[in-house]
């Protein structure tokens, strides 16, 4: 990718945390805070999958183990195979990552043309992974207890504790990602408490000084 031109100034918060620990709601909450524009990562790859040269792309490279018994991609099928062999896993991020970074730059290209000033919290799972914690301003841990974090990922994506914790394994470590961190939101509790606490740090938030887009884009 070229080196994109000059935008007008915004600022970014990044929301990093392991896998269960909330990072989406947190997000939903810092954005309400700040009446910023929340960019989901996880969502940008559920529409992606949506796409048939995206599957086709997916299947020819992982083949058919990743299909159902109709020959339409799987997710969780796509999921155990991605997560139990390191080569699989490679291939699938080959494939999604460059379009997901392309689809978050079109989009943070794109507020920043219609609006001045404009806040973004950026809810990326593989955020330092993927570099893009370049584009923040300030980081946020969402920090919650493993059992709490493995009970609502299982839950929520019908996994059993095997799975969550080869998921786990496939990111920072927790403690990498906690000391990366500008700040630190407590989700061990009640959404209000969560709330209470994304409120005291709206003062230092809103007290971070905007950069251009193209000072900030991560090199490819």
């Amino acid at each position: 990718m070229t080196t994109p031109p000059q935008r007008p100034n915004f600022v970014s918060i990044g929301v990093s945390g392991g896998i269960g620990s909330g990072k989406s709601t947190a997000a939903r909450e810092i954005c309400i805070a700040l009446n910023a524009q929340h960019i989901n990562a996880d969502d940008i790859v559920s529409e992606l999958l949506q796409r048939e040269s995206v599957v086709n792309e997916i299947i020819s490279a992982l083949g058919e183990g990743v299909c159902d018994e109709m020959g339409t991609l799987n997710r969780n099928k796509l999921g155990s195979v991605v997560f139990r062999d390191e080569g699989s896993r490679l291939l699938l991020e080959e494939i999604l990552h460059p379009k997901v970074r392309e689809i978050i730059f079109a989009e943070i290209k794109f507020l920043t043309e219609q609006q001045q000033n404009l806040a973004l919290v950026l809810d990326i799972p593989l955020l330092h992974e993927g570099g893009l914690d370049k584009l923040c301003d300030f980081v946020i841990f969402v920090d919650t207890p493993e059992e709490q974090r493995s009970a609502r990922a299982c839950e929520r994506h019908s996994w059993d504790i095997g799975h969550w914790q080869a998921r786990e394994k496939m990111q920072m470590p927790i403690a990498s990602k906690k000391s990366l961190a500008d700040a630190i939101l407590c989700n061990d509790s009640s959404l209000s408490a969560l709330r209470d606490q994304v409120e005291l740090l709206v003062p230092r938030l809103k007290n971070l000084t905007p950069r251009t887009l193209s000072s900030r884009w991560p090199e490819n």
